[in-house]
């Protein structure tokens, strides 16, 4: 018996895992999908025996069950803490009837044994077979992140950059193990695991060797899937390293296209269609593949092993080729370190995300107001005696982990040196990325003298290399100052300490102290107000180390892992100022405010801050004029400071920030190119720039400038999430959902996800958007996150019907928003409940929402007795126009009206979306149609906020885009509503302002189409209304009337032409854009 999909009901062989057609996962077992048991030897299927393991018990004397991460042809897989280690680890049973073998449990041995030899980035490791409680198991590294199967089924297909790197990967681990005398025989995507930094790991080498024992299967039997088999593995020959070459094919086939090159009914179908037929051409199914990846993929199914590649080196290079020539970006190599700092972006106004924009805002904030805790009481003159660079360090140690101290000591040395008020220090990024080093050692002659090159022109007099090494736990530092006009040596010194943690205790302070006398201060001014840089900064090195990684981590976007190394940079050092400003940031972004609560109340506390003189000062005016919102004051305060020190290229920036802000573009252009002339690799700058390039309509400007940040910092997921913003924001679509999986396979569980889910949704596919939400809750690292994905499930339940499910999930939403004290995500959720109810005509919990919703306001002091107010007269007011009372409702519009002159500015913006609101559903309501329009047309925009996911949901819940349609057709102007329901249906996302078609739409169109006799076109929409609302509440009056409409019409039971439209259910919305309240 067939397989059939449960999503697509496509037939799939009995072995298929995934869907053939849509890669759904398969439910096996259910009713109409068993698979059928064959009597053959080498198809046969072993019952499992009952051998779970329970969540928290202790397996195998050490390792604690943390939960089931699924089962295989060989026997169940669980992830596991071992205790002895404190690491996870992942455990595969092995199938009791495979166990009994005494020769194969031998071959298991063997095999890991093998697989020891192969240390690589991208196979998985094997560490043990052992036995408890009469079950055979095998230890394993534990991947997190999903298998590849589940990626490509998730989206559809992959773009060709994602597949070119997602493959090299692969290749790489395969070349590996093939050197190693490996040969895996099982390759799969279901065998391949895209980890949490977007690394590919190829699992289970080796068991399929093992299993391939007399003992196990009959004599000629196969051991493998049949949908990746080769053909001389499915005549049961010998597999050599051309069979994985086959597999890999099928592998890349299946990522470019998003389906298998051969597929049927049967496994033994599959099988002989991998020995007779030849594969269809990848470019046939998804044009975008280019010609050269098409070849590739051909070669590799060659059913002649011979005309195959013969080693996956050659794969691998020509895969390098076809990535040279793709024009779409392509995803960076996944392990590679950036090349410099990074900053935050920020985002447009108003279409553009602003919460980009205020991270790097707080972040700069942060970062002066911690550069006062690091330099607070350092004085600096203008005129400064000397002018050094502090080159760089290098690693000695012969241990790659210490290589974090290269721009660690020099950063450290810069900020004791900047102490003194005889010198002027440059920055260690800005020398670096003049030289485009990246922080690389300084090894050879002609090194060095391409640095005295580049510092003769930056005007530096002296310049510092230095190197580190250890000896057991001795670590050594030294460092030679030259000058750099003669290059003659001024000084060499060195310092001693005991442990890693003495650089910081002793040896920056003794290096500090050599330099400044090097470069011609004497012993007392180069003592002159300097502190020990222990009292500027954390004592801890080992604190110092994770704050530098959280650092890079914050500014690449990635939260979760940022938050893991602030934390522990805090446990090292509780007095670490800085490490806690960026836990309150990371924290807000986690969705966790009584955590970012308490972070900030630390900083407070530790950040008690002197005013400091020269540059630290200004900076120090400045940001408290805009603490004080006094933006005046903070423009001030940054051009003191550019023409002070015209080389501080982040008070460039952010003058730059404030001109875009007030859309001041020519200012902000011209100040975003001085900071870039200063540090050309300046992220911050390029960011910002692009998208004011985006605002100005210079889109093309945008594009090269979002490019450049791209290629500045490779590895990143941000810069491509940004870019599929823009492309999102100017309507082309299909490159921002390029972008945004590009991103994905960098970082899985980014912020794309929510939007990628949502261009699926614009698409009409909500059951890929669910899979898509669904994934955003699996990598969700907080309750507040998963709160946000479970709103989301609501959303798009509300849109397919599911009423009774989009509460449901609301409610879960609500429970976990509670939980992780998020109040004002608490609000957002009680608004959409509110609304969900409202569109489906649910009054009485509509009613009921109102009140918790004001009782939630007032009880967390959300908002003022005045803006409550507001509150309770909109909301009933709608309640009375929907149940009959437009002269009570009237009368709140007026007394809304009233408050106009007595509240503040927040709820006078509020008041005004209110007013315009009721205004036109009372207008509505009185027979007033031309004034409602008028009313309506008088409103501001709903607009798109990347930035903010709530924004998007505005724009969709509750439904009211059809407000205008419904006036025309109360007027009679039947073909004026019929015109503007067209355009709410239309395929093309732009004509619908990026809104989703919303099936109400459908339904009217539909009606207005029957009324008018265009019968087909009525099928037409009744048809895809059923089709979305298949799973829908019955008791819905809706979803009933369009199945029996769809009944009806395709009887041929139609209405007579002319026929009255029936009245239809209708909902008001609004939405304040640039405001947190929203009705």
């Amino acid at each position: 018996m067939a397989n059939q999909c449960p999503t697509c009901k496509f037939d799939n062989s009995e072995t298929a895992n995934y869907c053939s057609n849509c890669a759904t996962a398969l439910r096996k077992g259910e009713k109409g999908t068993t698979p059928k048991v064959s009597a053959e030897p080498s198809t046969r299927t072993y019952e499992s025996r009952n051998w779970d393991l329970d969540t928290g018990m202790i397996f195998g004397g050490r390792y604690q069950i943390i939960e089931p991460l699924g089962r295989g042809g060989m026997g169940r897989v669980y992830r596991a803490l071992d205790t002895k280690t404190r690491e996870e680890v992942a455990i595969k049973l092995i199938r009791p009837d495979i166990a009994e073998d005494k020769r194969t449990l031998e071959r298991f041995v063997n095999e890991i044994k093998l697989a020891h030899k192969i240390s690589h980035r991208n196979i998985g490791k094997m560490y043990h077979l052992g036995e408890d409680l009469g079950l055979h198991y095998i230890t394993m590294e534990y991947v997190p992140g999903e298998d590849l199967k589940s990626f490509i089924r998730r989206s559809r297909r992959l773009d060709v950059a994602t597949t070119v790197a997602i493959a090299k990967q692969v290749c790489s681990g395969l070349s590996e193990a093939h050197e190693a005398g490996i040969v895996h025989r099982d390759l799969k995507p279901s065998n391949i695991m895209i980890d949490k930094e977007g690394n590919a790991k190829i699992l289970d080498f080796g068991i399929a060797r093992a299993l391939d024992s007399s003992s196990v299967t009959a004599e000629g039997s196969v051991i493998g899937t049949p949908e990746y088999m080769s053909p001389e593995q499915v005549e049961g020959k010998e597999s050599d390293r051309r069979s994985d070459i086959y597999s890999f094919g099928v592998i890349l086939f299946e990522m470019v296209t998003g389906r298998l090159p051969f597929a049927a009914d049967t496994p033994f179908v599959v099988a002989f269609k991998q020995r007779s037929e030849r594969p269809p051409r990848p470019e046939d199914l998804n044009p975008q593949t280019p010609p050269q990846l098409s070849a590739i993929i051909l070669r590799c199914l060659e059913k002649d092993s011979d005309k195959r590649y013969q080693a996956t080196e050659d794969v691998c290079r020509d895969l390098g080729l076809v990535e040279e020539t793709i024009h779409a970006t392509p995803v960076p190599v996944l392990w590679a370190k950036p090349t410099t700092k990074k900053t935050a972006l920020r985002a447009l106004v108003p279409a553009f995300p602003w919460r980009k924009a205020a991270i790097p805002v707080l972040a700069f904030l942060g970062l002066m107001a911690a550069g006062v805790v690091v330099k607070s009481l350092l004085p600096k003159a203008k005129g400064a005696a000397r002018t050094v660079a502090v080159v760089g360090f290098e690693n000695l140690t012969g241990d790659l982990t210490y290589d974090y101290l290269k721009k660690a000591i020099s950063n450290l040395l810069i900020t004791s040196l900047e102490q003194s008020k005889y010198l002027e220090v440059v920055s260690w990024e800005r020398l670096n990325s003049l030289a485009g080093q990246d922080g690389k050692d300084i090894v050879t002659p002609a090194d060095r003298e391409r640095w005295f090159e580049i510092c003769g022109r930056e005007g530096v007099d002296a310049i510092v290399l230095g190197s580190f090494t250890k000896a057991e736990n001795l670590f050594a530092t030294d460092a030679k100052v030259y000058d750099v006009q003669t290059k003659n040596l001024l000084k060499s010194t060195g310092s001693r300490g005991e442990g890693i943690g003495s650089i910081l205790r002793t040896q920056i302070d003794e290096l500090s102290r050599e330099i400044s006398r090097g470069v011609g201060l004497s012993e007392r001014d180069a003592a002159k107000g300097a502190k020990p840089i222990t009292d500027v900064t954390t004592a801890s090195m080992e604190a110092y180390e994770l704050f530098l990684k959280g650092q890079e981590d914050f500014d690449r976007y990635y939260f979760d892992d940022a938050r893991v190394s602030f934390e522990k940079a805090v446990e090292k050092d509780p007095q670490f100022a800085l490490a806690y400003f960026y836990l309150t940031r990371v924290y807000k972004n986690l969705a966790e405010a009584p955590q970012a609560e308490k972070a900030m109340e630390m900083f407070k506390k530790l950040s008690k801050v002197s005013p400091g003189k020269g540059q630290d000062a200004l900076y120090i005016k400045a940001l408290s004029a805009y603490m004080d919102k006094d933006m005046d004051g903070y423009v001030n305060g940054l051009k003191d400071i550019t023409k002070s020190y015209p080389g501080e290229k982040r008070a460039h920036a952010e003058l730059a920030w404030y001109y875009r802000n007030s859309k001041k573009y020519p200012e902000a252009v011209a100040e975003f190119e001085k900071a870039l002339a200063i540090d050309p690799d300046f992220g911050y700058a390029m960011n910002l720039l692009a998208y004011t390039f985006a605002e100005m309509g210079q889109t093309d400007k945008a594009i090269q400038t979002f490019d450049r940040y791209a290629a500045a910092f490779p590895g990143d997921a941000n810069p491509l999430d940004s870019m599929g913003d823009l492309h999102f924001l100017t309507g082309k679509f299909d490159l921002a959902r390029a972008k945004y999986q590009q991103a994905l396979a960098i970082k899985p569980g980014f912020t794309s996800t929510w939007k990628l889910a949502y261009l699926y949704a614009m698409d009409g596919d909500c059951d890929a958007a669910l899979r898509w939400v669904d994934y955003l809750i699996a990598h969700a690292t907080s309750d507040g996150m998963k709160a946000d994905g479970h709103q989301w499930k609501s959303f798009y339940f509300s849109l397919m019907g599911r009423f009774k499910e989009a509460l449901g999930e609301l409610g879960t939403a609500e429970g976990l928003a509670r939980t992780s004290g998020n109040i004002s995500m608490v609000d957002v959720i009680l608004r959409d409940s509110l609304w969900i109810s409202y569109d489906w005509g649910r009054l009485d919990l509509f009613k009921s929402t109102i009140d918790k919703r004001l009782a939630h306001i007032a009880e967390t002091k959300q908002g003022t007795p005045a803006l409550i107010k507001i509150y309770e007269l909109f909301y009933t007011g709608l309640y009375d126009i929907k149940t009959g009372k437009a002269a009570d409702a009237r009368r709140k519009l007026e007394e809304i009206t009233g408050m106009s002159a007595s509240i503040g500015e927040k709820e006078k913006l509020f008041n005004q979306t209110s007013l315009n609101f009721l205004k036109r559903e009372v207008l509505f309501a009185e027979g007033a149609y031309d004034a409602a329009l008028k009313v309506f047309a008088e409103g501001p925009p709903i607009t798109i906020n990347l930035s903010y996911a709530s924004s998007v949901q505005q724009k969709n819940l509750p439904f009211l885009a059809d407000f205008a349609a419904r006036c025309w057709l109360a007027k009679g102007r039947t073909d004026k509503a019929l015109e503007e329901y067209e355009r709410l249906v239309s395929p093309e996302a732009a004509a619908r302002e990026s809104a989703l078609t919303h099936p109400f739409s459908r339904l009217r169109l539909a009606a207005l189409y029957e009324a008018k006799g265009d019968l087909d076109r009525a099928v037409e929409q009744y048809e895809v209304l059923v089709d979305t609302w298949k799973d829908a509440d019955a008791g819905l009056a809706e979803v009933a009337a369009a199945r029996k409409k769809f009944s009806e019409l395709k009887a041929k039971t139609t209405r007579p032409k002319g026929a009255t439209v029936e009245t239809i259910i209708t909902s008001p919305f609004f939405v304040v854009p640039s405001s947190p309240l929203v009705p």
